[in-house]
């Protein structure tokens, strides 16, 4: 479990920025962190929440406003985790794209909005990235490309990693309690039987 937690805490907080140019907006710290890893220095990459922040009760700011105004990209993640960013870009006036990375991830789970507990999603939700933003920037479509392919490599060496070391543990042996039930897909992935939650609901509003 300790292994599988390292995994998805794959994450940033605040706001970097590059070159004035073109300007991705990313809703939390992971979705911001899988932008900044592929955008590096030649894209803005502005993250609205915090990572000590709870994104099911997140309500955007004056100056998140302002941001997406002025963004020619939104990154969300989608599902509950950030279903206020339709009403955020709306109330900016932003003209900008909008990518959900929740549907565009190739392994879905229902009623579960924590599609990056999987790296394999968080590697296509990187490619997803690269290919939008490089339409973005084409002068810098050959950086990002080669960026995003190190970043997809990375993550999957590290599926691999958290499989080996899970592999060690008998199979009727991992199982796990949590907090709430937030870990759908990191279970599906390596075979981990979910036994109970603190809070028995995708979302920690129910607390």
């Amino acid at each position: 479990a300790a292994a599988g937690a390292a995994l998805f805490l794959i994450s940033g907080c605040g706001s970097d920025s590059g070159d004035e140019g073109v300007s991705v907006v990313a809703t939390t710290p992971v979705v911001g962190d899988l932008a900044r890893n592929v955008a590096g220095e030649d894209i803005e990459v502005t993250t609205l929440m915090s990572a000590d922040t709870d994104p099911h009760d997140y309500e955007p700011r004056p100056d998140d406003v302002e941001a997406l105004a002025s963004a020619e990209l939104v990154i969300s993640s989608g599902g509950d985790v950030d279903a206020w960013i339709n009403d955020a870009v709306g109330d900016s006036g932003s003209g900008a794209e909008v990518l959900v990375l929740g549907e565009v991830v190739p392994h879905e789970l229902p009623d579960d909005p924590h599609w990056w507990h999987d790296p394999l999603n968080a590697a296509a939700a990187a490619g997803q990235i690269a290919g939008v933003v490089a339409d973005l920037e084409p002068d810098a479509r050959a950086s990002i490309e080669a960026r995003a392919e190190a970043y997809i490599q990375e993550v999957q060496r590290l599926d691999r990693g958290v499989a080996r070391c899970l592999d060690a543990v008998p199979a009727d042996e991992r199982k796990l309690v949590t907090d709430h039930d937030a870990f759908a897909y990191l279970a599906d992935r390596y075979d981990i039987e979910v036994v109970g939650a603190v809070i028995p609901a995708t979302t920690t509003e129910a607390q």
